[in-house]
């Protein structure tokens, strides 16, 4: 058991007090309306709003506590899967020309950019793993580096949240550069090495495409199989320029005209089908299962092993659950008790 804000255990201080003070008040009560009223109370009523009144407080403290168990259950590990995901930041990803399915849970993200879409894709990726370590750089004109290979998918997670993309988003994408890093990211032990760009594949001059294509087969010579996910859509759009709150226009070139862009899927093929990869588009559905699923087929060499995990279950929510259907409850017997009474000669 784990408890996450332990000071608020001292009010259970106020438990025995309320206790004590309780019952010596029923104790005068009852002997008050005896002498003085010629009545008798009813002693279930009385102490049970006692009782119960102690054992809210009790539950209103455990779930302000934050009381988390942990268990383990038995899980499918493929541990020799090693998965580094680029992720592109260059200015063109903040186009919104695209959909980010179920948005109204993705509640980071206020505008269906494709990047923001890309970062749906990734995250809902790594909710999907088993096992599987996984790294995480984003590129554009330069690349950096969010999480080296991992275990720690919450970590990942973090970081792709809460990375300032937009500081890194500049004209263009090096994606030849980004296969280079992303190959360097690799442990010595990989059994089988994925790399996974999201991109709208455009690129900052179409001569790069061939030094593109010679960074795809160097990746192949070494054994590392890249799967793409293209976002975007097919017509040329102009890219809003935004800040946290507010529209600011249009980002313009150096003669103050509005920038256009438009997905380039046949970069992102080509990458794909020279590595032994696959591309995907990022449409109306997510693909990241469809992606996690090829990845597992293709990796037939790496055999899956049945591990325990560790598992933490937050208890604060079933307890004021409990806390409310039991004051409900309650409630719900003294007002029978008091219609009995009503209707009693």
């Amino acid at each position: 058991m784990i408890l996450s804000k332990p000071t608020y255990l001292l009010l259970l201080i106020l438990i025995p007090l309320f206790l004590i003070l309780s019952l010596t008040a029923y104790k005068r009560m009852k002997k008050w309306l005896a002498v003085f009223a010629d009545r008798k109370i009813l002693r279930w009523k009385n102490l049970g709003r006692i009782f119960l009144i102690s054992s809210l407080v009790l539950l209103a403290t455990f779930s302000l506590v934050g009381v988390t168990v942990e268990y383990e259950v038995m899980e499918t590990q493929r541990e020799g899967i090693h998965i580094i995901v680029g992720m592109d930041t260059s200015r063109s990803m903040l186009a919104e020309d695209t959909t980010i399915p179920n948005q109204e849970i993705f509640l980071r993200q206020e505008y269906p950019s494709r990047l923001n879409r890309g970062k749906f894709e990734v995250l809902n990726f790594i909710d999907l793993l088993k096992g599987e370590k996984v790294g995480l750089f984003f590129f554009a004109f330069s690349d950096v580096t969010v999480a080296p290979l991992t275990k720690d998918y919450q970590f990942c997670k973090y970081n792709l949240l809460n990375t300032d993309t937009l500081s890194i988003a500049f004209t263009g994408s090096q994606i030849g550069e980004a296969l280079n890093t992303g190959s360097k990211m690799f442990d010595a032990d990989s059994q089988y090495k994925v790399m996974i760009l999201v991109s709208d594949g455009e690129l900052e001059d179409r001569s790069q495409l061939d030094s593109v294509l010679q960074e795809a087969k160097k990746l192949a010579e070494k054994g590392i199989t890249v799967y793409t996910i293209g976002i975007g859509g097919d017509r040329e759009v102009f890219i809003p320029r935004r800040d946290k709150w507010d529209d600011q226009g249009l980002f313009k070139d150096d003669k103050n005209v509005p920038i256009s862009t438009r997905m380039n899927s046949e970069v992102l093929k080509s990458i794909a089908s020279i590595t032994g990869g696959e591309y995907f588009y990022a449409g109306d559905v997510s693909v990241a299962k469809e992606v996690l699923d090829r990845i597992v087929k293709q990796a037939k060499h790496v055999k899956a092993v049945n591990k325990p995990v560790k598992k933490q279950v937050d208890l604060s929510h079933y307890l004021l659950i409990t806390l409310l259907i039991t004051w409900l409850g309650w409630e719900y017997l003294i007002s029978l008790a008091v219609k009995k009474e009503s209707h009693s000669p």
